[in-house]
């Protein structure tokens, strides 16, 4: 990350000044589990049964270079958004992991899960053109002339809602009052905050119903909602070197 981040600040793609490796998303618990196309240099176990494989460069990479390879390995390996995520915060072995409501609607224990090293790392790294070539089928050819974002609201969004906080869920589901436009920002700015690209953003805002103070149903300012993910998506900071 740039130096000059501020403190407490999660930081986004666009602070990142170099990319140290990869990792893989990978939970049994929601079938989002593939193969690896290298041998990662370590394993982190989370949970029981979910890892996280870490491919490590042998140098560093831009935050573009890097991307294009975070975003196959996510397609080769069927796991997680995480993966093709260059700005997801991971977990650090040592430290606990506590499971939302979700994660335990779908048989996690409630108790936090310490996480820790599975396979440790041996000396195992890779330069970008091993694993450009070893990602070569799953890399995506950006089509010509396409410069703006393309948002499928109609999608399926049960499983970005199943990901989100209970802070994040309760910001969704308010109606806003009485400074609706305030409140759109703050949910943005939140879903952002727990790594949701702007796509999941604008698919899961519009995805929920909110309802009033009278019971009545209501759909959310989504002009507002557009407006401040439009304004969060354009933030940008230019990272020292």
């Amino acid at each position: 990350m740039r130096v000059d981040l501020p403190r407490g600040k999660r930081g986004s793609k666009n602070d990142i000044v170099s990319v140290l490796g990869l990792v893989a998303d990978m939970d049994a618990d929601t079938g989002k589990i593939g193969n690896m196309p290298v041998d990662p240099s370590y394993v982190v176990e989370t949970s029981p049964d979910n890892r996280q494989p870490v491919i490590l460069f042998d140098q560093p990479l831009s935050p573009a270079d890097a991307e294009v390879l975070a975003k196959a390995l996510q397609k080769a390996t069927t796991s997680d958004f995480g993966t093709g995520d260059i700005a997801h915060v991971w977990r650090i072995p040592g430290t606990l992991n506590y499971p939302n409501a979700g994660k335990v609607a779908r048989g996690r224990s409630p108790e936090p899960a310490l996480v820790s090293i599975s396979v440790p790392f041996v000396g195992d790294v890779y330069g970008q053109k091993a694993l450009t070539s070893a990602l070569s089928t799953f890399i995506s050819k950006a089509p010509a002339g396409r410069d703006r974002p393309v948002f499928e609201s109609g999608a399926d969004t049960a499983p970005l809602l199943e990901r989100l906080t209970d802070i994040g869920r309760a910001g969704l589901i308010a109606n806003g009052q009485p400074d609706r436009s305030a409140h759109a920002a703050r949910v943005v700015e939140q879903l952002h905050f727990e790594g949701f690209t702007l796509d999941e953003r604008f698919r899961s805002v519009l995805g929920v119903r909110a309802r009033g103070r009278n019971g009545t149903e209501m759909t959310p300012p989504s002009s507002r909602i557009s407006n401040a993910a439009g304004k969060n998506s354009l933030h940008r900071r230019t990272p020292r070197r």
